[in-house]
């Protein structure tokens, strides 16, 4: 589904929103097009549907690295691929943890003598490596992460930058942004976007676990016909 198909599905199965967006701008399909786009980094997120991974040198004594400037496009962490410790030889895992666990266990942290790092939280954008390196390490950190998607900027674009592996999932771009749009009218709305959202959660779950491998089915869940399908939504 290009970007002008995702904008006639999301018309067509949340018809109410074509009057919400002609009330609030002149140029309707500009302003769902701009919804769209922030409705596949969303989904993006959740799915995180772009998997990366890459390496980043550890520079001696410096505990912070800046993921947003050493990583094009990075979305976010992802936690099952982790962030693992090069030495040169063996790669290690970093634990997760946080600023308040380190307070609880590790008394002094902040002021621990570089080693050999350990743990690792997030903090924005920032990663922080616990205790902060001993040495240089050239690609001393290799991480797994999900990559922002491109932006979709005309009607023959797809989201997803264009992946062909990823259309089967198309369809929650527009799910999302009907739960956004339900969110926005509030009222007796929220009974619709309490369960448009769960739908949204029990399919990204769904393509997440085929991802891992744990979908028991022989093909790429067809997001369109799971249990709960929103097509009773289009005459709200």
């Amino acid at each position: 589904m290009d970007l002008e198909d995702l904008r006639d599905k999301l018309k067509r199965d949340f018809p109410a929103i074509k009057g919400y967006f002609s009330k609030t701008t002149s140029t309707n399909n500009t302003a769902i097009n701009r919804e769209l786009n922030l409705a596949a980094i969303q989904v993006a997120y959740d799915t995180l549907c772009i998997p990366h991974k890459t390496s980043v040198s550890l520079t001696e004594n410096d505990a912070d690295y800046d993921l947003n400037s050493l990583i094009t496009n990075f979305l976010r962490l992802d936690e099952k691929g982790g962030v693992l410790f090069y030495d040169g030889t063996t790669y290690t895992k970093l634990v997760f943890t946080s600023p308040d666990e380190l307070d609880e266990n590790e008394v002094d942290w902040r002021s621990t003598d570089a080693g050999l790092p350990e743990k690792c939280f997030m903090e924005g954008a920032s990663l922080n490596v616990w205790p902060k390196p001993n040495d240089d390490y050239e690609n001393g950190l290799l991480i797994y992460c999900g990559l922002l998607p491109t932006e979709m900027s005309g009607d023959s674009s797809d989201p997803f930058n264009d992946m062909t592996h990823l259309k089967p999932i198309h369809p929650l771009v527009v799910l999302w942004e009907g739960c956004e749009f339900k969110k926005s009218q509030g009222g007796t709305k929220w009974a619709d976007y309490d369960r448009l959202i769960k739908i949204y959660a029990a399919r990204v779950q769904q393509f997440v676990d085929f991802k891992e491998g744990k979908f028991e089915g022989p093909h790429f869940p067809d997001m369109t016909k799971l249990p709960g399908y929103f097509g009773n939504f289009r005459s709200r």
